[in-house]
């Protein structure tokens, strides 16, 4: 029995983490604008931009340097992750709870009694259509 549950879990949860964006806000500040992630000598994440340029991924997010690379970021759709310091969910939809692994929320669909109440009882009432 236990095989099956680590079996399981190696099948279902692992693949989802996996999925999960892990990176601090200013990394993927960088990775939502579009740009790619390098380290300096130091081990300090860097930005590098499409013109062969580069600056700490922490100073462009707080917005000292590159300020000319920003670009707008789409709105997260249903079921993405949301990094509310910087980015939206899409028209109808709002921030979760926090995700449960990691402390990132995800877009969803507010309930008409919000997003307050567990997601147990949010299942039971859309059923009953209140």
């Amino acid at each position: 029995m236990k095989r099956v549950a680590v079996l399981a879990m190696i099948l279902f949860v692992v693949p989802y983490v996996m999925s999960i964006d892990f990176a601090a806000p200013p990394i993927a500040y960088c990775q939502h604008m579009g740009y790619s992630i390098d380290v300096d000598s130091e081990g300090n994440p860097l930005c590098l931009f499409d013109d062969g340029s580069s600056c700490s991924t922490y100073k462009f997010y707080v917005g000292e340097c590159g300020q000319d690379k920003v670009k707008e970021i789409e709105p997260r759709k249903e079921g993405e992750t949301v990094y509310i310091e910087f980015e939206e969910c899409a028209e109808g939809l709002i921030p979760s709870e926090k995700e449960f692994l990691l402390d990132i929320p995800v877009c969803e669909k507010r309930g008409i009694l919000g997003n307050y109440l567990p997601k147990v009882f949010q299942s039971i009432l859309s059923t009953l259509h209140i």
